[in-house]
């Protein structure tokens, strides 16, 4: 087997020729598909002295103020970014700090949308990425091994963004267990953030015809969520401690409240991926499109309001109307045969079973 950390002379020609280029790199990782992004830059500069003097340029006022695009790209940013401080060494500044994304390559898409809407011009990478998950869910706590494809965009001297992230939504480096609030007031200013949370974060998935939303973070973090949503969105559900030990939290929403949740958020015009919102975006068109048992209509009429119609309205998104789904012959017959009990007197509480059917 071959020593991936041993260069040929071939390799270092390949370095030689491309690696000064505009889209050198690029055209090293397809020449090296085995060599990844690091390595070869390590090599380039430590061992062949070859040093890239590239301007990157973006739009630096772009977290200035908040708006639902950049709230979206955020909230994602807090999820699945990397944001890196200056770095000095021996008192000289090494590194004027980074903000990077990596996300699975099937979603590089998400990237390509980023990098327009900042008006970035470095580039985006893909390489193989090995990680090793251990389950904390199950008793057998096994660890298993994955090898993906992943997509990296990294911004460069951000100095700037980084006071905005941190002023805007209190994203700072090391964020995973320090997860704050953002300060955030305008509700679709916290949705727009917390769809591109849940981007990252987050998971949205249908069991047994039973919508879930569910998004990962610290207390504080998802406590702003749940409070923020309780009128648009109400749940009773409880933020969880996801496992013993961990300072990270979950909250799910499921059923009426995650229907409503997913229709508000899905009004807002911003970057989000799509193939996790297709689930909620399928399921809505699924409610709305057939008649809903007599339950589902109960729980909506329930805990929709006013505030809910009034977002929907505002961006011309329907207002749910759902048609009850007839009661089947089978359920009737069991509460005509229920009824008969009553009258008999061998059902001690009648209240469970209508007067009449649906």
């Amino acid at each position: 087997m071959s020593n991936r950390s041993y260069w040929s002379e071939k390799e270092d020609e390949i370095l030689k020729k491309y690696y000064l280029l505009e889209d050198g790199i690029s055209s090293i990782l397809k020449t090296l598909p085995n060599r990844t992004y690091n390595a070869i830059k390590a090599r380039a500069n430590t061992v062949l002295n070859l040093k890239r003097h590239i301007a990157y340029t973006k739009n630096e006022s772009f977290f200035e103020i908040p708006n639902i695009v950049n709230c979206a790209i955020s909230g994602f940013i807090e999820a699945d970014g990397n944001i890196k401080e200056q770095e000095f060494e021996n008192g000289v500044l090494k590194s004027n700090g980074n903000i990077s994304i990596g996300i699975h390559g099937k979603d590089i898409k998400m990237l390509e949308t980023i990098k327009s809407l900042t008006s970035y011009n470095g580039k985006i990478y893909t390489r193989i990425h090995k990680t090793k998950i251990k389950d904390y869910r199950s008793n057998s706590g096994k660890t298993k091994f994955y090898e993906t494809r992943m997509a990296y965009l990294s911004f460069f001297d951000t100095m700037k963004w980084r006071k905005d992230l941190e002023k805007n939504w209190n994203i700072t480096p090391k964020k995973s267990l320090t997860m704050k609030a953002p300060n955030l007031s305008s509700l679709e200013h916290i949705l727009a953030y917390y769809s591109g949370a849940i981007c990252g974060d987050g998971s949205i998935t249908l069991n047994k015809n039973i919508l879930r939303i569910d998004l990962l973070g610290t207390l504080d973090f998802l406590s702003f969520f749940k409070t923020s949503i309780k009128d648009i969105a109400p749940s009773k559900t409880n933020i969880n401690l996801e496992r013993k030990g961990s300072k990270i939290y979950s909250f799910r929403t499921s059923g009426v409240s995650a229907y409503l949740l997913a229709k508000v958020m899905l009004c807002l015009d911003v970057p989000r991926l799509d193939r996790k919102w297709d689930v909620a975006r399928n399921y809505i068109k699924s409610v709305e499109s057939t008649p809903q048992h007599h339950r589902f209509i109960f729980q909506l009429k329930n805990k929709i309001n006013h505030q809910t119609i009034d977002f929907l309205r505002k961006y011309n998104e329907e207002v749910p109307h759902l048609e009850i789904k007839k009661t089947s012959p089978r359920v009737l017959e069991s509460l005509k045969y229920a009824r008969t009990q009553i009258k008999k007197g061998k059902i001690k509480n009648p209240s469970l079973f209508p007067a009449k059917s649906i």
